[in-house]
């Protein structure tokens, strides 16, 4: 709870935490006038410099009313409503800058544009005020100017990123694609001229001068580069790397001169591609030659479809070449465009910077002695300079931890809960501390019911180191707050007693809540209140499947209430019952809420008092005064719930099964019947754990061989 809040706490303090955002600027005071034509005073030193370094600075404060008219600070929320000036005079500091000519006007905001909007009003005012008509004229002039020229490097970068992007998009990575588009030309003319040499050889078969010859009696036709790629494939592969690797050497040789190791690698690169190409080329020929120039495979006939069909693939060739001609050339006349703006940019910029070299010689700012010229404008901050959300959100977690933590501690001081032994063990004498009951869940193993049945057991024995069984001992059990687990320890303890030879009685004395005759499926039988109603046992008492336990059920009479309980009548029944019993134990409501607790607890000869893990201490320690008032024996606590920890204290290692006798003497295991008690409609946990405790003893002694 507490890392949940401090969470919240912490997360409310960073989003609450208050940033501020600093903008400076720099002024320069003159000390010294520059001479024009000849010294005056106004061109000598600025007597007391130093102060006036200081008044200059005060200056700047005053110019917040005037300050307030500009157009960009006016519309801020600050600059509106009364006490405009006020407000911005609070967050405004100059700081002289020791041993210079300088001082630093600093304004503190909670966002950064806010900071540098009034730092600059500020400063164009002292500005306006401080500088003559003619500065401020070459102010505004070097100000369009040097817009212009920031216009200018926009435009050059956003050139230079477009001759880039084409590039990078370009097949050859190239931005000078004439070479690429003279090898375009001369390819488009060698396969014109081939097409010609076709037409010539149709027209002669046309003519009747060639059909049916040989190509021994026209001649055989040279082959062209086309005829070559047929014959080897990869030519036109070859022959567009060489392309592409000659337009990258002469780009190197342009970039590098010819004297760089990258240019050096490209040339050899490209010569060994051309001794590749110049070899393949050589054998594609002889095997032209070898076909008789008949690609076909036509047994050195120059058949005229043969011709026909290579008329067509040159017509298509031509026509695929001039169509990446075009594209080309219009790549290439883009690519010429914006290397001409680039050029024209470059240009336009470097007469610009010349004129703004011109403009700051003009501008200088020493005319006049003492005056005030900005020396760098507001800045806009990009981090705070006060950012306090990470010490707001670490004191807000830790003030959240603390909080919760703090009311735990405060709330355990009031309330003063149990929550482990030690703390019902340190009670200084006002009750007796007997042990403790584990925390069970619906769900029990042997291993927890070992513990529970110890620690029950390790109950009886510190009850019994004080009262003996024996002389029909009645023993209470009550809680400070309902839902303690009184019914059940009742029926725990009275097994217990049960398992050592005593006999033991039951008695189920809540009237209102009837827990133990409901858990021990007693509902609908005749019980105490009847044997109080009549002041005797009249066959209310039943036996119960485990030896040596019965149970008297809380009855069935419905005109005998709580409110009709006596201690007299009590004592009677007690009295009646010890003769036939050793051990009585008596289930009532909590104290001291319930009507019937207080009469049993005085009739009783002890009382037990549960209470169970995490409850307060204060009302246990009411009901132990309310006892001792009433000169009841408080007989101990016990404390239900327990932790692990606390319950291994009160439990061995090695767990014995209980082992009880019979009534002829003889040894048996506890609750050696066919019933247990863990069967009623409402049967607790801890009962539960005792009957799987004493269903474990029985299993490991059927399975020995004693």
């Amino acid at each position: 709870m507490g890392a949940a809040l401090g969470i919240v706490l912490g997360v409310a303090g960073y989003l609450a935490a208050p940033v501020r955002y600093e903008s400076t600027a720099t002024v320069r005071v003159a000390p010294t006038g520059s001479a024009v034509l000849y010294e005056t005073t106004d061109t000598g030193v600025v007597p007391r410099y130093e102060g006036r370094v200081r008044t200059q600075a005060a200056l700047v404060k005053t110019a917040v009313d005037q300050a307030l008219r500009d157009p960009e600070l006016a519309k801020l929320p600050i600059a509106q409503g009364w006490g405009a000036s006020e407000r911005i005079i609070a967050s405004l500091t100059t700081r002289e800058v020791r041993g210079t000519e300088l001082f630093t006007v600093v304004y503190e905001a909670d966002d950064p544009d806010t900071a540098q909007t009034v730092v600059n009003a500020l400063l164009r005012w002292v500005e306006k005020a401080y500088g003559d008509e003619q500065s401020e004229g070459r102010w505004k002039r070097y100000q369009q100017v040097r817009d212009h020229r920031d216009k200018r490097e926009r435009d050059l970068e956003k050139a230079r990123r477009e001759q880039q992007d084409r590039v990078s998009r370009s097949e050859y990575a190239a931005i000078d694609l004439s070479q690429l588009l003279t090898v375009k030309a001369m390819r488009i003319e060698d396969l014109k001229h081939r097409l010609n040499d076709l037409e010539l050889a149709l027209t002669r078969i046309d003519n009747g001068g060639l059909d049916g010859e040989t190509n021994d009696g026209m001649g055989m036709l040279e082959p062209r580069p086309g005829d070559l790629e047929r014959l080897d494939p990869e030519l036109a592969t070859l022959h567009r790397e060489c392309e592409r690797q000659q337009i990258e050497v002469d780009s190197l040789a342009e970039m590098y001169h010819g004297e760089h190791a990258a240019y050096s690698l490209a040339k050899r690169s490209l010569e060994r591609l051309k001794k590749l190409i110049a070899g393949r080329e050589a054998a594609a020929r002889e095997k032209w030659f070898a076909l008789g120039g008949d690609l076909a495979g036509g047994a050195g006939e120059l058949s005229r479809e043969h011709l026909v069909n290579e008329r067509r693939r040159l017509q298509e060739l031509i026509h695929a070449e001039k169509q990446d001609f075009g594209r080309l050339t219009a790549e290439q006349i883009e690519n010429n465009r914006i290397a001409n703006e680039l050029t024209r940019i470059e240009a336009d910029l470097e007469d610009v910077n010349r004129r703004l070299e011109i403009l700051k010689i003009e501008s200088n700012p020493d005319l006049l002695a003492g005056r005030m010229e900005v020396e760098q404008w507001g800045n806009r901050p990009f981090a705070p300079s006060k950012d306090r959300r990470s010490v707001a959100a670490a004191a807000g977690f830790v003030g959240g931890l603390g909080l919760v933590i703090g009311v735990f501690f405060l709330l355990g001081i009031v309330r003063r809960p149990a929550y482990s032994a030690h703390q019902l063990r340190r009670s200084g004498g006002r009750y007796r501390f007997l042990g403790v009951l584990p925390q069970l869940s619906s769900r029990i193993d042997l291993e927890s019911s070992d513990i529970a049945a110890q620690c029950v057991h390790q109950i009886r024995n510190q009850i019994e180191s004080v009262h003996a069984p024996g002389s029909g001992f009645v023993l209470v059990v009550s809680s400070p707050y309902q839902g303690d687990g009184k019914t059940s320890t009742a029926i725990a303890l009275a097994w217990s007693y049960a398992s050592s030879s005593s006999k033991t009685l039951l008695v189920d004395c809540d009237l209102v809540g009837q827990s133990l005759t409901r858990q021990l499926n007693m509902t609908g039988r005749a019980g105490l209140k009847e044997s109080l109603r009549s002041g005797r046992i009249n066959g209310e008492v039943v036996p119960l499947p485990v030896q040596n336990l019965s149970v008297l059920p809380v009855g069935v009479e419905a005109t005998f209430g709580s409110e009709a309980l006596r201690k007299r009548d009590l004592d009677a029944l007690f009295d009646s019952l010890r003769k036939d019993f050793d051990v009585i134990i008596v289930d009532t409501g909590p104290m001291p809420g319930s009507l019937e607790a207080l009469p049993a607890a005085a009739a009783g000869d002890g009382v037990l008092l549960l209470v169970r893990r995490g409850r307060p201490r204060t009302r246990l320690e009411q009901c132990v005064d309310t006892l001792h008032s009433v000169h009841a024996t408080c007989v101990g606590v016990v404390l239900n719930c327990a932790a692990r920890v606390d319950c291994e204290t009160y439990t061995s290692q090695s767990v014995p099964f209980a082992v009880v006798t019979d009534g002829e003497g003889g040894a048996t295991q506890a609750g050696d019947t066919d019933q247990g008690l863990g069967n009623g409609p409402e049967s607790s946990a801890l009962v539960r754990a005792m009957e799987m405790r004493r269903s474990g003893a029985e299993g490991k002694h059927d399975d020995s061989d004693c």
